[in-house]
């Protein structure tokens, strides 16, 4: 098993950094390990971001709905993952999902001013930090360009573009058929030929209202091939 350093080494945010300047910081910074049960809640949609956090242990559920509630999205984070890095600053400071441990789990976590800190002292903690958010910024204009005429298939792949992350497993999204019934004709004239296609190729799994994508990168690469 990892030691605590190799695990902190591992984090995305932290790569780069010397196990000499992990343990620094360890000393140094006022970091918690929050530790949580299968099924217990982590963070509710659109309570206040105020730190943000690592999974050492375990792994989380993480659920968005779209203001009507007709498009719902689930998705997988475990070990290595992050989560309140997006949140973190901006106009918006609330989370937009809601968490829970899908199993134990525990989270080394980052009070605000403390992360703040860290990227005020050290370039490759912002640097790190910018490449992600610049990463993240730019998935809206990647998904458009890329996939907009793609029909359902393009739909789907711009929300795996904008509402999940790279290492995101177990994606699942829910439509209401009320959704689908106000689609352009692009869109709901050939969704059910088109979901099939994807299907057979084994890229989406379909059980009634809810798509499966067991693989993210499998699924945005096999759309963007696609003729």
């Amino acid at each position: 098993m990892p030691s605590m350093y190799e695990q902190i080494m591992g984090f995305p945010l932290f790569k780069g950094i010397s196990k000499d300047h992990v343990s620094m910081i360890l000393a140094k910074a006022n970091i918690t390990f929050n530790n949580y049960k299968t099924g217990e809640i982590v963070a509710n949609c659109g309570s206040e971001c105020d730190h943000i956090g690592f999974i050492a242990r375990g792994s989380l559920r993480c659920a968005y709905s779209s203001p009507k509630g007709d498009v719902k999205i689930t998705y997988t984070l475990s070990t290595g993952d992050m989560i309140g890095a997006d949140a973190l600053f901006g106009i918006d400071r609330t989370f937009p999902i809601d968490i829970k441990a899908l199993a134990t789990t525990s989270i080394l976590t980052f009070a605000k001013d403390e992360y703040m800190n860290l990227l005020r002292e050290d370039e490759i903690f912002l640097m790190n930090y910018l490449n992600h958010i610049s990463l993240r910024s730019q998935c809206g204009r990647i998904a458009v360009g890329n996939y907009e005429a793609h029909g359902v298939a393009g739909l789907i792949a711009r929300w795996l573009l904008t509402m999940t992350g790279q290492r995101c497993k177990d994606i699942n999204f829910e439509i209401a058929p009320s959704l689908m019934e106000i689609l352009p004709p692009a869109y709901t004239d050939s969704s059910s030929g088109d979901l099939q296609f994807l299907a057979e190729k084994g890229v989406i799994a379909v059980y009634g209202d809810r798509i499966e994508v067991p693989d993210r990168r499998e699924y945005l690469d096999f759309v963007d091939t696609a003729e």
